[in-house]
């Protein structure tokens, strides 16, 4: 339904632009995500997001969006559980102004990685962050990428370009496969640390690669989680999932 898509995402993109919620410019990228929100209603380009009305909301921090994605040692804040991986990292071009969202960071135990600031307490408070769901640069990327499977490759070009000058990189003339891939990529950079990435791969029937090598096969039933025994005891429609 690739026509369909580009219709609906089509629309999308008319309504973010009559709210002044097109793509953020360059120049304010970096700061759109920054402390610089701190008591704003939400990121500039947000089409939904999730938002978080007081302090308590977040857990005190530990288990926080936030929480998850950093560590603070002085105050003694968050987990820094997920960071960047090196095969991430390396997909940044030269100037991408997206890199600068992914800060140095030292573990307790010497090892440095790298951190998204993506969600840095722009409210003020470690953990207190709203969490955009849905933006405007995921719906240029959508639209691009339906266009490109459809077959309607120039604008397709001009969706992912449209991104590309967005992060100072240099446009690209592409077709076919590499066209499609182009996006894919584009679509892991943008949207890295948001939640789509796992769902990318899924949709498309890909496995998923592990850090520092190896991959869950799509075929894997651990793709699914299983059905929790209360509901399968309450609702008898349902059926366990494969593997179980």
């Amino acid at each position: 339904k690739y026509a369909k898509a580009v219709e609906l995402f089509t629309a999308a993109i008319a309504g973010a632009v009559s709210l002044s919620r097109d793509i953020i410019p360059t120049a304010r990228y970096v700061d759109a995500w920054g402390t610089t929100r701190a008591g704003a209603t939400g990121m500039a380009e947000s089409i939904f997001e999730v938002n978080f009305n007081i302090l308590g909301e977040a857990l005190n921090g530990d288990n926080s969006v936030q929480g998850y994605y950093q560590r603070l040692l002085n105050p003694n804040r968050g987990w820094g559980d997920i960071v960047a991986s090196n095969e991430l990292l390396a997909l940044f071009e030269t100037g991408d102004v997206r890199r600068q969202l992914i800060i140095s960071s030292t573990r307790a135990d010497g090892e440095v990685v790298g951190m998204t600031n993506k969600f840095p307490g722009s409210k003020g408070t470690f953990g207190w962050d709203n969490i955009p769901v849905i933006r405007t640069s995921e719906m240029y990327l959508t639209r691009a990428e339906a266009n490109a499977r459809a077959g309607n490759e120039d604008l397709a070009l001009q969706d992912l370009n449209k991104m590309r000058q967005r992060a100072g990189i240099a446009v690209v003339m592409l077709q076919g496969q590499a066209l499609i891939d182009a996006i894919m990529k584009e679509r892991r950079i943008e949207l890295a640390f948001e939640g789509h990435r796992w769902y990318d791969l899924t949709r498309l029937g890909q496995n998923i690669p592990k850090p520092g090598g190896g991959v869950i096969p799509f075929t894997d039933y651990r793709i699914l989680p299983d059905l929790p025994i209360g509901d399968l005891q309450i609702n008898t429609n349902l059926k366990q999932n494969p593997g179980y």
